[in-house]
């Protein structure tokens, strides 16, 4: 019985032969389409999920909801951040006076002072004319809304939205609160009434948010300590006043999708310059696809840009390490291709 030869054309005996090459190309797949994308929600569980909020406070108390001295005879004040503007570096704050239920009726969006308590008065630091925001007795306290300029006067680790997205920023931020010592028919007399502050933890779009009591205010000699010891802070709530510090950064949520799309627009003008390259060698015929190819790879790159988390402002350092040269890329294919397809007649290979 004679064997039987085998072809070397047979699908078999090529299979086999080309195993090792097969186990390479497994391999890319499985780190390219599976590990990679893999590594964002690994990031995602390992960096706290869900429970790691973009609103924290990083400092003796946290993040608390009372403070036993001043659960009687105190004015607190409930800070919320609603918004962030990094091109102005100007801060919305929804501030809430909150005095203690021995001194006013609380509801779950406002509190209304008793009849024999008031009037009060509560002094924010603010970009506007009218600082200073006086309750009557017996009156309803809503929210007060304030702008507060993020000064990043001495800090070292600031950086302007121009960094985007790892821009980074500092906000000092101060209040003081007052209920009437004694008055006549002319005039109020005010004294300080010991405070405390405290902070929602609602996120602001975009943003992550740590806030630090300090005791900022001048000394008697005109000079901000800013102390972060836990006796400064409580006796400077003693005496109603209140300062604390906020760092301003991009939530990782941002950061993320912004270097996502700048990765891809690498990779787009890579992909191109390799399609030109092929067509200007003569490797490849300019034909219609690459023309379109081209042409959707400009557009793109537009649309790209104009998702960005936050819409940052044109000329930033992302537009010119990313976009402009993958735009300018674009447009240089689009004309050679265009004019290779054009004038060539030796194209059909």
């Amino acid at each position: 019985m004679e064997p039987i030869e085998q072809n070397e054309d047979d699908p078999q005996v090529m299979g086999s032969a080309k195993s090792p090459s097969s186990l390479k190309r497994y391999i890319l797949f499985v780190v390219l389409f599976l590990t990679g994308p893999a590594l964002i929600p690994t990031f995602f569980v390992l960096n706290g999920g869900l429970e790691n909020l973009e609103i924290s406070v990083n400092d003796q108390f946290g993040n608390i909801e009372e403070f036993p001295e001043t659960n009687e005879k105190a004015i607190n004040l409930w800070f919320q951040t609603i918004d962030f503007n990094p091109e102005t570096e100007k801060a919305q704050f929804l501030v809430y006076p909150w005095p203690s239920d021995d001194l006013a009726k609380p509801f779950d969006s406002s509190i209304q002072l008793n009849e024999d308590f008031g009037p009060i008065q509560v002094w924010v630091d603010s970009t506007s004319l009218e600082n200073k925001h006086t309750f009557a007795a017996g009156e309803a306290i809503g929210a007060i809304e304030v702008e507060i300029d993020v000064i990043n006067d001495n800090f070292e680790n600031y950086r302007s939205d121009a960094f985007y997205p790892f821009d980074q920023y500092r906000m000092d931020a101060f209040a003081q609160t007052f209920e009437a010592d004694s008055s006549d028919n002319e005039e109020v007399k005010w004294k300080a009434v010991k405070t405390f502050d405290f902070f929602y933890s609602t996120a602001v779009p975009g943003f992550r948010i740590v806030y630090e009591r300090i005791a900022n205010f001048p000394d008697s000699n005109g000079e901000r300590a800013g102390s972060k010891s836990a006796s400064d802070i409580i006796s400077q709530r003693n005496q109603g006043l209140i300062s604390f510090r906020a760092t301003i950064t991009r939530s990782d949520a941002v950061k993320t999708v912004a270097l996502i799309l700048g990765v891809f627009c690498v990779m787009s003008a890579l992909t191109l310059t390799w399609i030109s390259a092929g067509v200007w060698t003569r490797k490849r015929p300019p034909s219609m696809q690459a023309l379109i190819w081209a042409a959707a790879s400009v557009l793109g790159t537009v649309q790209l840009r104009d998702i960005l988390p936050g819409r940052p402002r044109i000329g930033i350092a992302i537009d010119f390490l990313f976009f402009f040269p993958t735009l300018l890329i674009g447009l240089i294919s689009s004309l050679l291709l265009t004019t290779l397809w054009i004038r060539r007649d030796d194209w059909l290979l």
